[in-house]
């Protein structure tokens, strides 16, 4: 017990060295994030009508199938879930390990930024602000407390490899940095395979229950 303890309390203090230790990059990377966010809510509300009646029109079928369909595949929400999450990671440490890839890790968290703002204010304008809030925190709200602070964690260890990259001319060195954002990222995924888990048996099933009640 003193030992689980120990290591809790080592990888939280790991953790918090290195959001201490790169304050600046992670401040950039929070900053594109809600950039993406505010454009995604802005997004919706200057939209023409008829997109708005299209987005309405796919939520209350989304709605109407959950209500009428008991035997929801789980595993293969999952599957895809999982499947999503990895590309993800793979963009971010792809978009890290090249010279000219680091747009991609600014564009990557940006879009998904853009995507959380779009579903919140979607589901917001189609069942309005008070139920709104709720399917969209029930929806988004669990998963996504794990999803959002790995994939910054993983940007930001991006644009640490980027700048080494930039700044060291050394082979050998860059391999070495390169590796470390390689097991960073690797370990960043089993983080998001547990978003994931998450994502399907916690929020999925929460909201389906949610919506059969509404």
């Amino acid at each position: 017990m003193s030992r689980l303890k120990h290591k809790k309390s080592k990888i939280g203090t790991t953790l918090y060295n290195h959001v201490i230790n790169n304050k600046r990059e992670y401040l950039i990377i929070t900053i594109l994030f809600f950039i993406g966010l505010i454009i995604g809510v802005f997004f919706i509300n200057n939209v023409n009508n008829n997109h708005v009646e299209t987005i309405n029109t796919y939520l209350n079928n989304l709605v109407n199938n959950v209500k009428g369909y008991n035997n929801i595949d789980l595993f293969n929400l999952l599957k895809k879930s999982i499947t999503y999450n990895f590309v993800i990671i793979i963009l971010l440490w792809f978009g890290a390990s090249t010279i000219i890839g680091i747009p991609v890790v600014y564009g990557t968290v940006i879009i998904k930024g853009f995507s959380i703002g779009y579903t919140i204010s979607s589901i917001i304008t189609c069942f309005g602000v008070g139920k709104g809030i709720i399917i969209a925190f029930t929806a988004l709200l669990l998963h996504n407390v794990i999803f959002i602070p790995t994939m910054l964690a993983t940007g930001v260890s991006g644009i640490k490899l980027y700048q080494s990259i930039m700044k060291n001319k050394n082979r050998e060195n860059i391999k070495i940095e390169i590796v470390r954002h390689t097991i960073f990222c690797t370990l960043m995924l089993i983080l998001m395979f547990i978003a994931a888990l998450v994502e399907v048996y916690g929020s999925t099933i929460i909201f389906i229950i949610l919506l059969k009640n509404i």
